[in-house]
């Protein structure tokens, strides 16, 4: 893998160009947020710092792809929690 200036390798992500790592403090940071979440509850993405914004999208994409619980309305402005991850476990067994 080849890891120069926070980019993966091309080859090792299908269909993306560029690959930003993620630090795992912001990671964690969002994780944590989005975990708090009630089913339902709408996280207004203008309460996260401009300056933050585009990494804390980032990480909810992340959570998004190894949850499936949260949702993006379509200008990335709202981020809604479908269900717990808990359901999501019951759905599947």
């Amino acid at each position: 893998m080849i890891n120069k200036e926070k980019e993966c390798n091309p080859l090792l992500s299908p269909g993306y160009t560029k690959v930003t790592l993620l630090k795992d403090q912001d990671l964690s940071r969002c994780f944590t947020m989005l975990d708090t979440l009630k089913p339902g509850e709408i996280l207004e993405l203008s309460k996260i710092p401009e300056d933050r914004r585009e990494i804390f999208i980032s990480c909810c994409k992340q959570y998004f792809k190894t949850y499936d619980t949260v949702i993006f309305n379509n200008s990335y402005t709202r981020i809604k929690k479908i269900h717990s991850f808990s359901e999501t476990i019951k759905n599947i067994m």
